[in-house]
């Protein structure tokens, strides 16, 4: 993932990622939506906000978390965004866009 800029794949009608982006470092999460956002017009990030799994790096759970997402996506370049929380499901999903409107679903 934080190699993706380097790889010069092209561009993307839509990138995903689940449950995974979290796991990097706060900078390469930066980095890494940053570049997206040049790649792609819709970012799509599954989150996790189970709290009862151990992580040895308690810093993970925040940045798993929907908030985080949605300000990754606003700083990074996706102004558009979206999160599906539905009630008892902690794999949420936060979706980012580049354009001017939400994709109706």
């Amino acid at each position: 993932m934080v190699d993706i800029s380097e790889l010069n794949l092209g561009k993307f009608d839509m990138v995903t990622a689940l449950n995974s982006i979290y796991y990097l470092d706060d900078q390469a999460i930066q980095d890494l939506v940053t570049h997206l956002s040049s790649i792609t017009p819709v970012v799509t990030f599954q989150c996790n906000v189970e709290t009862k799994i151990n992580r040895s790096d308690t810093h993970t759970f925040t940045k798993a978390s929907i908030e985080y997402a949605k300000q990754t996506f606003a700083n990074c370049g996706f102004p558009r965004i979206m999160a599906c929380a539905p009630s008892g499901y902690n794999r949420h999903v936060v979706i980012g866009y580049v354009g001017e409107t939400i994709p109706e679903s």
